[in-house]
């Protein structure tokens, strides 16, 4: 916009000008001063004038207004007797505030930051206008005249209920910069507007007043991107060096400058567990860090924050200690194992699995059966890590779980526990209906366990026998390697640790099947050796024997007929004629 407003001189028109005349005077003007035909530096400058000059002379409505409200301003302004005419002058320009043309209100700022201070106390006045739109308005005009007496009122504004008067004011405190102004802009940092907070902590860094520190501090922490940056900058203009303390920690969090929360050591736990529930997933996840790093430092604090109300913290603890991975950290995780909220018995027994300790195994046994999918499959990963025989049970049962992230955990975790009796089981997932299942079982009874597949041509007839004869299955696994050469043998029931030469287990008191061959320890209802592979004879009660002994009756008497009486048989025998 032109600094100068007398736009009739700027055109070399007279006041009383036609609008021929006005655009004539533009267009030879206009050809002269042209930016492409004049070389003079000053020509883009004047281009500007003329074209703003004819913009607003060549409209009726605007001429108008500007001849009324303006037009006199020159000749006023070298008269030493234009008082009256002059307040004529000012009050016409304040009401132009609220024109209904942008164009026409920047103008009449324009005037009347340039006629000065006797449109101070004027200004003032209508800075307590109803119309909020002249509120505005004052406010960039006290802040451009620079004068200190407007501090008060831009104060004022400051808590107006209009939010553009608020953003304004801050903007015109900036340019004052005076240290009046302080604490009430402090007090502005907690508006809800944030292009009022972003002005408001330009201003403070501007004015350089060490009472605004801690207040710069804390607005660090703000969710909006930009009032953090800012702060960050106002704190530098204000030359601040943060101390080895909390508040040199909430700076350096802000900053993402980690490292120097880890030398600063125990004063910065408290501002980190804040820092948590912090809205940037990056920013949470490198508090977390920082305080597993620090380890005995924060750990009492970690402890309090798996007690809290927030279950975002919890959440976080959880995370904190199993990073930590310290022995000291079993009995909060295990009582987080039984949360109400699912995601913190979700990384309670994440964190668990980094942690294996005998201490954990019964809470991590009753989580198996726990209504989220994620909770069990991580707890039965966990009790993988641990290796206590007393979770063989448990998981074995976990094969049968209705979700396919479990059974694949607990087929892994079987795996790792290493017991003989986990070999039928998983045997048994070769056919599950998921594919990732069925690849996992057979690559752990081939690392984990030396087994071997093998396809057979003859193919298993009766598809109702849960557990057919080794010769008529599909698949059988053939022992290519001992496990167990050099080791202690174990219960099948109990996994209590059994000689060669036992017959019966002196845990539990089980007899011990063997296999006749090899005499390695089996299942009571087994039909092979998982060891040697060989079948096993076929071991009858007094009840088989009886229920075998009528069927042969019922035959002899003609009652059954040849199919069924096999049948029947099959079902007592469990076995393929």
């Amino acid at each position: 916009m032109s600094d100068n407003f007398g736009y009739y001189e700027i055109l070399g028109v007279e006041n009383d000008a036609s609008p021929q005349e006005i655009k004539s005077a533009y267009r030879r003007l206009a050809k002269e001063y042209h930016p492409d035909v004049c070389d003079d530096p000053e020509c883009p400058r004047k281009f500007r004038e003329i074209n703003e000059a004819y913009q607003l002379l060549i409209d009726p409505e605007k001429r108008t207004i500007y001849d009324t409200d303006y037009g006199g301003w020159s000749k006023f302004s070298q008269d030493k007797n234009y008082s009256n005419s002059l307040d004529q002058i000012i009050i016409n320009l304040i009401n132009s505030l609220n024109n209904p043309y942008s164009l026409m209100r920047n103008y009449a700022v324009e005037v009347l930051v340039k006629i000065g201070q006797p449109a101070f106390e004027p200004v003032i006045k209508a800075s307590e206008s109803k119309d909020e739109v002249i509120r505005r308005k004052c406010c960039d005009i006290l802040g451009r005249m620079g004068n200190k007496e407007g501090i008060k009122p831009l104060i004022r504004l400051l808590n107006d209920p209009d939010r553009y008067v608020r953003r304004r004011a801050a903007k015109a405190l900036t340019r004052l910069g005076d240290t009046s102004a302080v604490l009430p802009l402090i007090k502005a940092l907690q508006d809800p507007e944030v292009k009022v907070r972003i002005r408001t902590a330009e201003a403070l860094g501007n004015i350089g007043d060490n009472r605004a520190i801690e207040p710069l501090i804390k607005a660090l922490k703000d969710e909006n991107v930009s009032v953090r940056a800012q702060a960050n900058i106002s704190l530098e203009r204000i030359g601040w060096i943060p101390p080895e303390d909390e508040l040199g920690a909430e700076y350096y969090i802000s900053r993402g400058q980690w490292d120097k929360c880890l030398s600063i050591g125990k004063p910065a736990v408290n501002p980190l567990i804040n820092t948590l529930t912090h809205p940037d997933s990056e920013v949470r996840n490198s508090a977390v860090q920082t305080l597993a790093d620090l380890g005995d430092m924060a750990f009492d604090a970690i402890l309090k924050a798996s007690r809290s109300k927030d279950r975002v913290f919890r959440r976080k603890a959880c995370d904190v200690l199993g990073i930590m991975a310290d022995p000291k950290a079993i009995s909060p995780l295990t009582r987080l194992l039984n949360d109400r909220d699912r995601y913190v018995r979700r990384r309670a027994a994440h964190a668990l699995i980094n942690i294996p300790d005998e201490k954990a195994v019964p809470s991590l046994i009753k989580a198996l059966k726990d209504r989220e999918k994620k909770v069990r499959s991580r707890s039965a990963l966990a009790l993988g890590n641990i290796g206590d025989v007393r979770a063989m049970k448990p998981l074995i049962k976990s094969l049968k779980d209705d979700s396919s992230t479990v059974r694949l955990s607990a087929i892994t975790a079987l795996g790792q526990l290493g017991q003989p009796q986990a070999v039928d089981p998983i045997t048994r997932l070769l056919k599950d209906r998921n594919s990732r299942v069925r690849y996992t079982a057979q690559k752990t009874l081939k690392n984990q366990f030396h087994l071997e597949k093998r396809p057979l041509t003859q193919k298993r007839k009766n598809k109702r026998f849960t557990q057919p004869n080794i010769k008529e299955t599909e698949i059988y696994y053939t022992k290519i390697q001992s496990n167990t050469q050099g080791k202690n043998l174990f219960c099948p029931s109990c996994s209590y640790p059994i000689r060669k030469e036992d017959n019966f287990c002196q845990q539990c008191g089980t007899n011990i099947k063997k296999c006749p061959k090899c005499s390695y320890p089996l299942q009571t209802d087994a039909k092979f050796c998982t060891k040697c592979g060989s079948t096993l004879k076929l071991e009858l009660s007094m009840k088989d024997l009886e229920r075998l002994q009528k069927l042969h009756d019922l035959k002899n008497k003609c009652i059954l007929t040849e199919e069924e009486f096999k049948a029947k048989k099959r079902d007592i025998l469990n076995f393929n004629d």
